[in-house]
């Protein structure tokens, strides 16, 4: 459930959304949350897989 818990509100609104952790250079750890309108699953797992790409560079 712990792993639901941050994409559970956009889900509420009937919204698809996913959440990425981001590089941790200090600190504490950070996630950015992508959300996306209902249907749009496809289009948002991409942005995703293009955000991480990028960030692994």
């Amino acid at each position: 459930m712990i792993v639901l818990r941050n994409p559970a509100l956009a889900n509420f609104f009937d919204l698809c959304a996913i959440s990425r952790p981001l590089p941790r250079h200090a600190g504490l750890p950070v996630g950015l949350m992508l959300v996306a309108r209902n249907g749009h699953d496809d289009r948002l797992f991409r942005i995703a897989a293009a955000l991480e790409q990028l960030l692994a560079s």
